[in-house]
């Protein structure tokens, strides 16, 4: 402690203002990189591409006079302005006027910030001396960090929108019960929840400096860890946002897939028949796809064709009230199928009127030319309906019409034996006969009302002999 402290001050204060104006008028400039370029070279690992770009991050120790010779001009402006805060700390009395002078002389050194770091590594001489946080003029910014609070806030916001979509998409993968994708998806997403979420894993294992090692093990240099953590962030985003964007449908259709390959013994969800069992097929795990399909919708609730192979696992169960509310949301996603087989449940259960405003809606849509198999049930099933209703002419010319476009098959001259019968009650119609001989040769009984025909078919059949 001296005598006379404020002559102290001023002496300092005099001698801080020459070592900042030394360091003004020091000519020296120290050659800048491109940032940019750096970033890239420094990510890539390009190193010939950073050598003829100057794209190196790492500052370079010019081994020239001039260098030594500013960086020794920068620790003594440093120095002094240490001493001057170790008097300031005295509790003494302090002219205004000095005060005001070294406010301004701060501010002068503050804009020398970018001449200082792009030329120094305060960061190192920290190491060494240790300064106080009070000390900012050894905290002074290099320019390519004096924007990481913005790119801080862009991978906060890119974060974000990761876990967002991850906890929107893994929640999917469990809509049909516990699975194995379902487990991974979990462990997956907390592992980087934990890890990118930043605050818990901060704070119990300082998860910033983890991060930072991980960062210069992969050699990235420290002016560029905020940058480059935002870079990751961003690519996580949008990998999640065009897996969420485009993926989700191709997910759905693969599980679809594997529903109908749990269902149908391995058959492809690509068939056009009125209904799957028409060829034989037979159940083998119907649990197991039925979870495959809730699982499809998950990921794509507007998939009219998972929504349609429900409708027919629910109908092969018996549970026809939930098969019916299938069929309807696959016929109001356009699938033509799912008219042509609600009403066929609505004919079963006798509710004729509702019947035939299905079928008149699946009359009024486009068939495919091609899908004889629609093309048949239609008519089949509004030659049933007119029939139930008494409209025995009317019945007789769309079964007739469906027997032309597929002969083969049984219903349409089951039915339309029932038909002729009707209309020639008083007498054994060799017509009719014909209808119940081609009923029972095709009839395979894979439907209830199929294994009922062929029972009358029979008795018919057999009372002729």
């Amino acid at each position: 402690m001296t005598d006379n402290p404020d002559n102290s001050i001023e002496k300092i204060v005099k001698e801080y203002k020459e070592k900042l104006q030394e360091l003004k008028n020091n000519s020296y400039v120290h050659p800048r990189n491109n940032f940019w370029l750096a970033f890239i070279a420094q990510f890539f690992r390009l190193r010939c591409f950073s050598k003829i770009f100057r794209g190196n991050p790492k500052i370079p120790e010019q081994k020239t006079p001039e260098y030594f010779q500013f960086r020794n001009t920068i620790m003594n402006v440093l120095s002094v302005r240490d001493q001057l805060a170790l008097l300031l700390v005295e509790k003494y009395d302090i002219a205004t006027d000095t005060l005001d002078e070294i406010r301004k002389l701060d501010q002068q050194l503050k804009k020398q910030e970018n001449k200082i770091t792009t030329t120094v590594d305060l960061a190192e001489w920290r190491e060494i001396l240790k300064p106080k946080t009070q000390g900012w003029w050894w905290f002074l910014v290099h320019p390519w960090d004096q924007h990481d609070r913005l790119w801080g806030f862009c991978t906060i916001v890119c974060l974000a929108a990761f876990l967002t979509f991850v906890a929107d998409i893994v929640p999917r993968f469990w809509a049909g019960g516990p699975s194995t994708f379902g487990a991974a998806a979990i462990i997956g997403s907390s592992i980087l929840s934990l890890v990118l979420g930043g605050e818990a894993l901060n704070q119990v294992l300082r998860g910033q400096e983890i991060l930072e090692g991980v960062l210069k093990n992969f050699k990235i240099h420290k002016y560029f860890h905020q940058e480059t953590m935002t870079f990751i962030a961003l690519i996580l985003a949008l990998t999640i946002w065009i897996i969420h964007l485009s993926s989700l449908p191709r997910i759905a259709v693969y599980f679809r897939e594997q529903g109908c390959k749990e269902y149908y013994q391995n058959k492809e969800c690509n068939q056009s028949e009125e209904y799957y069992q028409n060829k034989g097929y037979k159940p083998i795990n119907v649990a197991k796809a039925e979870s495959d399909f809730k699982r499809a919708l998950a990921f794509n609730p507007d998939d009219e064709e998972t929504y349609f192979f429900l409708g027919l696992l629910y109908e092969d169960l018996e549970n026809y009230e939930l098969a019916r509310t299938q069929y309807q949301i696959a016929a109001m996603g356009g699938k033509n199928e799912a008219y042509n087989n609600l009403a066929r449940l609505y004919i079963l259960d006798q509710k004729y009127i509702a019947a035939a405003g299905v079928l008149q809606q699946l009359r009024s849509r486009k068939i495919d030319e091609n899908n004889v198999d629609l093309k048949y049930a239609l008519y089949k099933n509004l030659g049933w309906l007119k029939l139930k209703l008494g409209q025995l002419e009317r019945a007789k010319v769309d079964l007739q019409r469906a027997i032309k476009i597929a002969d083969d098959k049984a219903p349409a001259h089951c039915l339309l034996a029932m038909v002729i019968e009707e209309l020639e009650k008083q007498t054994k119609s060799k017509e009719a006969l014909v209808e119940w001989e081609s009923c029972k040769e095709h009839n395979e009984a894979a439907l209830p009302e199929d294994f009922i025909w062929l029972n009358i078919a029979l008795e018919r059949v057999d009372a002729q002999q």
